[in-house]
């Protein structure tokens, strides 16, 4: 993931004529090195595959998030009775949830919040076994059931991996705690059921959707808001084009064609939106045709760079998904980091089940506001304010 910021979070609620809106300003703070692109090329969070119709309505719940390094969004859930605090990842390609364990002794776990079973009443054991690779990281525990609440959601008896066992150094170097999965159940390790099913399952959403603002600049204290239910109009403006989900597990659409510029590029791949990725990471071969027109410079260790006063030089992308058609500029598709310009579209060829296919993370998503409308079975793009 791109080391560039972490953030803290600050909670205002808001109580409109249909219910409860939380809403949450999000402050950086700024990091203290580049390990994101390292993390993505080892395929660390990003590689996790294991006018609308819309009634917009203020009925909805504001998620807190932070983000770590620029490029993880994670927030506050709080887990058992009485309640403990963690911070988690969410993430739209896993579907599970995972918290450390007070038991856990690897590495990992000793600079973050585990979960002490003992002091939860409503705590229920399960002792069926939990397994979970990220490339070369992995997390291992047992499956238990506690109340979980997340932007004052109670869900009772949630499914939940409690990780004895985290190695990686992208686990141990993180600010949060665990992962929030926001995908389809039947990718859900160990046939666990998601807390976003259960929570439709418990009608505790208006609507079956959920929708995701990122603050497209480095500027303010608003780094982006989680809703659950249903959508913001006010982060996005004019109107929503959607793309069907081709295939239940990940949040996945078709990529029909990519223009460099004028350049058309016959690009047609399934493509997996990421919350908990980073970059955008295509087929070995379509990132080569992508920085060949843009006649980027590739450095020994697989980075395409450019000086940073070419940068404004640089066509735009635009990618066709559906209806949508998403264009990024170059300021959103490189990076600038101390001086040093670099394109954040890497080549690694992801295969079975899926491949090859695209991971468009968070610095695809900053320009859009997304929503993810699972009643449906589609997603909608719009441009964010």
């Amino acid at each position: 993931m791109l080391s560039l910021s972490l953030l803290s979070i600050l909670v205002v609620f808001i109580i409109g004529a249909h219910g409860r809106v939380q809403k949450v300003a999000l402050h950086r703070l700024k990091g203290h090195g580049f390990h994101g692109y390292e993390y993505t090329r080892k395929g660390l969070f990003s590689v996790f595959f294991p006018k609308s119709g819309i009634q917009y309505t203020e009925d909805n719940f504001h998620i807190p998030l932070s983000n770590y390094y620029d490029s993880q969004f994670y927030g506050i859930i709080e887990v058992g009775s009485p309640p403990q605090r963690f911070d988690v990842i969410f993430d739209t390609a896993t579907a599970n949830m995972w918290i450390p364990s007070k038991k856990c002794k690897s590495a990992a776990c000793e600079v973050k919040q585990g979960f002490n079973a003992s002091q939860s009443s409503s705590y229920i054991p399960d002792g069926a076994p939990f397994s979970v690779h990220y490339g070369t990281s992995v997390v291992q525990g047992v499956v238990s059931k506690d109340t979980i609440n997340i932007a004052g959601i109670q869900i009772l008896e949630q499914d939940f991996g409690e990780a004895t066992k985290v190695f990686g150094a992208v686990f141990r170097e993180a600010q949060f705690d665990g992962v929030f999965g926001l995908a389809f159940d039947n990718i859900a390790a160990g046939g666990m059921a998601s807390p976003l099913s259960n929570m439709i399952a418990d009608k505790s959403l208006y609507r079956p959707m959920f929708s995701l603002w990122l603050n497209g600049t480095d500027e303010g204290d608003r780094a982006g808001e989680l809703i659950l239910g249903g959508v913001d109009r006010t982060r996005f403006e004019g109107n929503v084009a959607f793309a069907p989900v081709i295939r239940k597990g990940y949040w996945e659409v078709t990529l029909q064609r990519v223009f460099v510029g004028q350049e058309k590029l016959q690009i047609r791949r399934p493509v997996a939106i990421a919350t908990g990725s980073t970059l955008i990471i295509a087929p070995e071969d379509d990132a080569h045709r992508i920085h060949r027109e843009l006649r980027m410079a590739k450095t020994d260790d697989g980075r395409h760079v450019i000086p940073c006063g070419e940068v404004a030089s640089l066509p735009s992308i635009s990618f066709m998904i559906g209806a949508a058609n998403l264009t990024l500029t170059p300021q959103d598709y490189i990076i600038n980091w101390h001086g040093e310009c670099m394109s954040a579209i890497i080549g690694h060829d992801i295969h079975s089940p899926t491949g090859p296919i695209w991971v468009l993370g968070t610095t695809f998503l900053r320009p859009f506001y997304t929503i993810f409308d699972i009643a449906r079975n589609r997603m909608g793009f719009a441009r964010a304010r």
